[in-house]
């Protein structure tokens, strides 16, 4: 949980993503992995869609004749993640966005993971590599542990404070991507 929520916080999320095979086309199913969706993963897909279409006409009001590509289902969890630190009227907007208003924290925070563990494992074929991560504004503003164990349990993601205003942060978090 964040002690604050302020637009003066610099929060980076990064989701990236290699892959070295086309999906065009994408089944709930493969080969390998009969399972079904679970209804708490189908719920987030959807709203993930959701989210994703009115994230895409926004963009295409200002990127207006620009080839644009953006995945929605990691923005959406970048901003799943952030969640987890969201309260109060935040929280309530953040849900409504993503059209969470519904459901339990745990249960998103599950389907997340779910969802990320099945698209790495989805296709043997596939080499898949995910990574996530929050950076947060040092000094004068503080994590608690609740917020950074969901990330990691859920998303696997690493949550760490950093000085940005040290001309060295922009190389930690690149020598982190890499």
């Amino acid at each position: 949980m964040l002690k604050r929520f302020s637009p003066m916080v610099i929060l980076i999320s990064l989701l990236l993503f290699s892959c070295d095979r086309d999906f065009s086309i994408l089944s709930l199913t493969t080969s390998n992995d009969k399972r079904e969706f679970r209804p708490m993963e189908k719920e987030v897909l959807s709203a993930s869609s959701r989210f994703g279409i009115g994230l895409f006409k926004e963009i295409s009001k200002t990127e207006t004749g620009k080839n644009v590509f953006m995945s929605p289902f990691s923005v959406s969890a970048a901003l799943g993640m952030t969640l987890n630190g969201a309260r109060n009227k935040t929280e309530a907007d953040m849900r409504s966005v993503l059209g969470f208003e519904d459901m339990e924290q745990e249960e998103i925070n599950q389907a997340y993971q779910n969802l990320s563990e099945w698209l790495v494992e989805a296709d043997p074929k596939v080499n898949f590599d995910a990574a996530q991560s929050i950076w947060y504004r040092l000094p004068g503003f503080s994590v608690e542990a609740p917020f950074i164990e969901a990330n990691r349990i859920y998303f696997d993601a690493l949550v760490r404070g950093l000085d940005f205003m040290n001309p060295a942060a922009k190389d930690t978090i690149n020598g982190w991507i890499e």
